[in-house]
């Protein structure tokens, strides 16, 4: 097993310097081929240049300009292509509520709205924005829609692809590996399929899901090696990197998995996109443990939350606990959890939320809840303050025995022995 591994790191490609000519569609996907309208003659070439900056990962605001421009002309040029070109571009830049108010618009339009060719286009956008915030139910609705229906031009791919993973997010790994065996996507794919890439990513995530971290492994390895064959090295499209880093990681190879996911964090801070950066530090966090890791999660859940990315946030609830050391400083750990319940619960997804809730509750099962009521609160300062029980119940006006109760209650909820250890605990609660 190690030798295989060897070998397929051995075999894992680098990012193409100066791509020349990057290949979206044929890396995702998308609308093209014999059904599909034939892209418009008045087409700004612009949209190949965004592809190209879109490769390297290094001037999102351009990226964003320049695709917010011809969108912003569909009008004029409704070419489905280079449409969907522009709205994955935003996507992967992270401008979520800009592409959306652009599919908005678009669906107004009756050529990209009902069940038209082009009208495909904005609805497997739609779904993957909604992914992205926490809603991979809603996502895995609109995609078995799409799924059932005659698909335009390559947008199968991208369409199985996305359906896959959202399946996965909602605890459906068997009905996944069903989809991509009825779609003859689990055995080799041929060269030169669009959106070969993505779906060997999403079959990777896949096998990971199920626990075959070797079968993950070699599909993640082979994503990245049609990747840079499409001439792509932004990770912000396919994180292939950080996908083999976790693989790595269950076959007990952290040093390695770590250069990795350096890697892909470094790209996509030159990138800038924040819930980009704050997935890499998640999987970064997922290598490190202790104080290493609290940081690194600390900074994902913040730039997570400035993204909204609240199915990301829901997936590290989800993953807490298995990060080595991550929980030993309780204090730190039920507020982290507390905040991503809070963040989740306020964002308005079910899905993201009632998964933080669930990790949240799993940890106060084990360590405690310190949700004081307002009596309790009284009588914890007043312990700290240095009074005993008898002037405590004076200056509260109650009995000295309900003040005891509301002491045990107090060492119950924050799993402390004594007055003594309460007293040490008070900075972490007031």
């Amino acid at each position: 097993m190690e030798r295989v591994t060897c070998t397929i790191l051995d075999s894992l490609p680098g990012a193409p310097a100066h791509p020349r000519s990057p290949d979206l569609l044929r890396l995702l996907g998308g609308p093209r081929g014999e059904h599909s309208p034939r892209p418009c003659r008045r087409a700004s070439p612009d949209h190949h240049g965004t592809a190209a900056l879109l490769s390297l990962g290094g001037d999102r605001a351009e990226v964003v300009r320049r695709a917010d421009a011809h969108l912003t002309d569909t009008d004029r040029c409704p070419d489905p292509v280079a449409t969907w070109q522009s709205l994955l571009a935003l996507v992967f830049a992270g401008d979520l509520v800009l592409a959306d108010l652009h599919c908005a618009r678009l669906s107004a339009r009756p050529r990209w709205s009902g069940a038209t060719p082009a009208a495909q286009v904005v609805h497997v956008v739609r779904s993957r924005i909604g992914f992205l915030v926490g809603d991979p139910d809603g996502a895995r609705h609109t995609l078995c829609e799409l799924a059932r229906a005659p698909i335009t031009g390559a947008l199968d791919a991208v369409v199985v692809g996305w359906l896959t993973e959202a399946l996965i997010e909602v605890g459906q790994p068997a009905a996944a590996e069903e989809l991509l065996i009825g779609r003859g996507y689990s055995g080799t794919l041929p060269a030169g399929l669009p959106g070969k890439a993505l779906l060997l990513h999403a079959r990777a995530s896949l096998h990971l899901a199920l626990g075959r971290p070797n079968s993950a492994l070699k599909d993640f390895a082979a994503c990245g090696t049609e990747t840079a064959d499409c001439d792509f090295a932004n990770p912000a499209v396919l994180p292939w990197r950080t996908g083999v880093a976790l693989c790595l990681r269950e076959l007990g190879q952290p040093d390695v998995a770590r250069r990795l996911v350096r890697t892909d964090l470094a790209a996509a801070q030159r990138w800038g996109a924040p819930g980009q950066i704050g997935r890499a530090l998640l999987a970064a966090a997922r290598l490190e443990h202790g104080p290493s890791a609290r940081s690194l999660f600390t900074e994902a859940v913040d730039l997570l939350s400035v993204a909204n990315a609240f199915g990301d946030l829901g997936h590290a609830a989800r993953v807490f606990h298995t990060v080595p050391g991550l929980a030993d400083d309780v204090a730190w750990a039920r507020r982290t959890l507390r905040r991503i319940a809070d963040l989740t619960a306020r964002g308005g997804n079910r899905h993201a939320a009632d998964r933080a809730a669930a990790a949240l509750a799993r940890f106060l099962s084990a360590h405690g809840d310190p949700n004081l009521t307002k009596h309790e609160i009284s009588v914890a300062k007043l312990v700290w303050a240095g009074y005993d029980n008898t002037e405590i119940a004076d200056r509260l006006s109650l009995t000295r025995r309900t003040v005891e109760h509301h002491l045990s209650s107090i060492y119950r909820k924050l799993r402390l022995p004594n007055r003594r250890h309460l007293f040490l605990a008070m900075s972490d609660f007031f």
